[in-house]
């Protein structure tokens, strides 16, 4: 009766330690797999990586190339006007992101104000003819990491208060105002190589993204992100119910062989 006794406080004894170990296991996988899916996300990049990107909203795509060889000199300082051309474009062009920056004397320089007229112009004969809308806008910059030559490029986005409806043309953005710093257009990777400073043709691309409406899916837009957010919580959630079956089934099987 006493070996009994004993075995059994043994028997209980087991199944406790069993149990923490096995707790211990489950909660020790379950944070090892969260932290390896959350390792992979994208999102836990600097925010500078997404600031260098197109949105996914983008009917046009044109990047800022990593090295401004020739910048597309666009301001009121010095009566240029850089121009790009797009095409293709299938609906409303509701806002537009553009990269550049401010530089004089060769030195990088904040333009102070840092307003823009951004323009849209029909094409006439592989240059811009009519202008079909104009808007003024004093945005607000996002420095990134990328130093295309001239100082750190500067990201703006803009919405326009009336969607744009042109399927090809042109696009200006010039920088207004007399701040003492010349704004330049940073080069863009994508196009045809073919764009205008001052009425003058330059085989490069200029750094900008045409917006359009975003779609709205099942969530109200839910995308690649919600996607993974998904995943993520249906790793940790099938680890955690795994392991708590593998825990019951240990405790079922002490408790026959007592």
């Amino acid at each position: 009766m006493k070996t009994k006794s004993i075995a059994s406080a043994l028997s209980r004894r087991g199944r406790l330690y069993l149990f923490r170990a096995l707790m211990m296991m489950c909660l020790a996988v379950v944070s090892a797999g969260t932290a390896r899916v959350f390792a992979a996300a994208p999102d836990a990049v600097k925010v500078n990586g997404a600031a260098l990107e197109c949105p996914a909203n983008s009917i046009f795509s044109q990047p800022p190339a990593e090295v401004t060889s020739v910048p597309g000199w666009s301001s009121e300082m010095d009566l240029l006007r850089a121009h790009d051309n797009f095409s293709g474009i299938s609906g409303p062009i509701v806002g537009m992101v553009w990269w550049g920056g401010g530089t004089v004397a060769g030195e990088e320089c904040v333009r102070n104000p840092d307003t823009f007229e951004v323009s849209f112009y029909l094409d006439s004969g592989g240059q811009p003819g009519a202008q079909v809308a104009s808007q003024a806008f004093a945005p607000t910059a996002v420095v990134t990491d990328l130093d295309a030559g001239f100082g750190a490029l500067r990201r703006y986005e803009v919405t326009f208060a009336t969607p744009v409806n042109l399927s090809s043309g042109w696009v200006s953005v010039y920088g207004t105002g007399f701040s003492g710093c010349f704004f330049y257009w940073a080069n863009g990777t994508g196009g045809n190589g073919f764009a205008r400073v001052g009425g003058g043709i330059v085989n490069v691309d200029f750094a900008f993204c045409l917006l359009t409406t975003p779609e709205t899916g099942c969530c109200g837009g839910c995308g690649e992100k919600d996607l993974k957010g998904d995943l993520r919580r249906w790793m940790g959630d099938y680890l955690l119910v795994s392991l708590t079956v593998l825990v019951l089934a240990a405790l079922s099987l002490g408790k026959k062989r007592m």
